[in-house]
């Protein structure tokens, strides 16, 4: 279940990414923190920037997105400098390319990533 996040909290996943977020990413991390996204034919599990506030909102950002990035790079032909935003719970990940602030689709099986129009609310 998502909710709000304070700016300083993006900014603070932003430095320790290396990179800003895409502003539609984060204009939704804003209002809502985490919490389900809906692309075409799926429904995708967003991670949240941490958040130290109270104890509720450090559980429920346990999972954040600079954590989870980590994780992904570990994949085998998970795209370097790659931000992982949100995963599908098959082994699918929404990322974000160094440079870049287009969102894609990286296929596990495959490796191979493509462009997806994400539904934000």
């Amino acid at each position: 279940m998502g909710f709000p996040v304070d700016e300083p909290y993006i900014v603070a996943a932003e430095q320790a990414l290396g990179r800003d977020l895409p502003p539609a990413l984060t204009s939704r991390l804003r209002r809502n923190n985490g919490g389900e996204i809906r692309t075409e034919d799926m429904d995708w599990t967003l991670y949240p920037v941490y958040d130290s506030t109270d104890r509720t909102r450090i559980s429920r950002t346990a999972n954040h997105i600079v954590r989870e990035s980590a994780r992904w790079l570990a994949w085998h032909g998970f795209p370097e400098g790659a931000v992982a935003i949100a995963e599908d719970g098959c082994g699918n990940a929404l990322i974000v390319l160094a440079g870049s602030d287009e969102i894609r689709v990286w296929n596990h099986e495959t490796g191979v990533h493509a462009p997806i129009v994400i539904e934000w609310d």
